[in-house]
């Protein structure tokens, strides 16, 4: 079957433009904030996220002031913690005292993690989210 160049480069737009983006719209800050764990169908939460921070530390509660659990480095893979035992949204991300955004990390694939999850600061600068056809 043959197909115009113009349509070929209008679907390699929208796949460009759309899906590497679908989750990666932030506010002025950079911050993630809860729809940005969606799909645009909203039928499943993104749960892996890359560290693109040489260093982001995983601390304790939601704030910049909570003991660091741990330290993940630049290219690591992280999980977020998309569910919380309830039907609300409360897992994805809380906020610390100044109202920045930090997202629920789980730990508990790791064998030698102190406890079963952390938190780490849910903004761009620091993690990415990673779409299934960017999955390693």
């Amino acid at each position: 079957m043959f197909y115009s160049r113009p349509y070929i480069l209008l679907i390699s737009s929208l796949f460009l433009l759309g899906l590497p983006t679908l989750a990666q719209a932030t506010d002025e800050q950079g911050n993630y904030n809860q729809e940005d764990f969606f799909t645009p169908s909203s039928e499943y939460a993104i749960s892996t996220w890359q560290v693109v921070a040489k260093h982001l530390n995983c601390r304790q509660q939601p704030g910049a002031d909570q003991p660091i659990i741990l330290v993940f480095k630049e290219g690591d893979p992280i999980t977020a913690q998309t569910s919380n035992g309830s039907h609300d949204n409360e897992g994805y991300l809380q906020l610390d005292d100044h109202d920045r955004p930090w997202m629920k990390v789980s730990l508990r694939e790791m064998p030698n993690a102190p406890v079963r999850d952390c938190f780490v600061r849910a903004k761009q600068a620091y993690i990415r989210p990673v779409l299934d056809s960017q999955q390693p």
